[in-house]
């Protein structure tokens, strides 16, 4: 939540005059007995106003950061970005507030389908697609970034790809009765093993997949 409210607060100070009149409008629409912080009756009259369903009012004790049982003008800053930059589960609701993991397909071609990590590690979801990313690595694939599924002499955006796309489809391969380390990436034949010990390590603890 720290990073978040980081992220909040740099957008804030580097945006244009407009966008800090939007959030200061916002925060006064909700600060509705004008005393200069929104108190928890004001966050939950505001999530019920505008229709914020997936938001549960004990988020209000997360935006609290000193927890004086009311939020500054900074942690309604906070939950201005988050409304603006994050998205709910497509099957529990929850609110999508840090990492989650969005159907590549979908996103590729809309509308996006995403899920919360609970949802997606315990495969608590029915989708037509199987290739998952999360959002971080989404924006290192779709920037053409490097990232940790990436080895010195495999840098190219089609391997990347198939290297997430395997991992993320380990459960598929275990029920099949195909080792986890000899199953195939690509046409190249190359195996999940020659991708190096740094890719094991991460699918050996990615939401406990295998």
């Amino acid at each position: 939540m720290e990073e978040i409210r980081e992220a909040a607060l740099a957008y804030y100070e580097a945006g244009s005059e407009e966008l800090k009149l939007l959030a200061r409008r916002f925060f006064k629409s909700m600060d509705t007995n004008g005393d200069g912080t929104v108190s928890i009756s004001e966050f939950s009259e505001c999530l019920w106003q505008r229709g914020y369903i997936f938001i549960d009012s004990s988020f209000f004790k997360e935006l609290d950061k000193d927890g004086d049982g009311s939020l500054d003008f900074e942690e309604v800053i906070t939950f201005y970005y988050m409304l603006k930059t994050r998205t709910y589960c497509d099957e529990c609701r929850a609110f999508l507030k840090v990492l989650y993991f969005t159907c590549v397909e979908c996103f590729d071609h809309g509308p996006s389908y995403d899920l919360c990590t609970t949802c997606y590690c315990k495969r608590k979801f029915n989708h037509k697609h199987t290739v998952f990313m999360d959002n971080y690595v989404l924006l290192l694939t779709r920037r053409g970034g490097r990232s940790l599924l990436i080895t010195d002499r495999d840098q190219t955006a089609e391997h990347t790809f198939r290297a997430i796309e395997s991992l993320v489809n380990i459960g598929n391969t275990i029920s099949s009765n195909q080792s986890f380390v000899d199953m195939d990436i690509g046409s190249s034949g190359e195996t999940l093993a020659d991708i190096g010990s740094t890719v094991g390590d991460i699918a050996s603890i990615a939401c406990s997949i295998m």
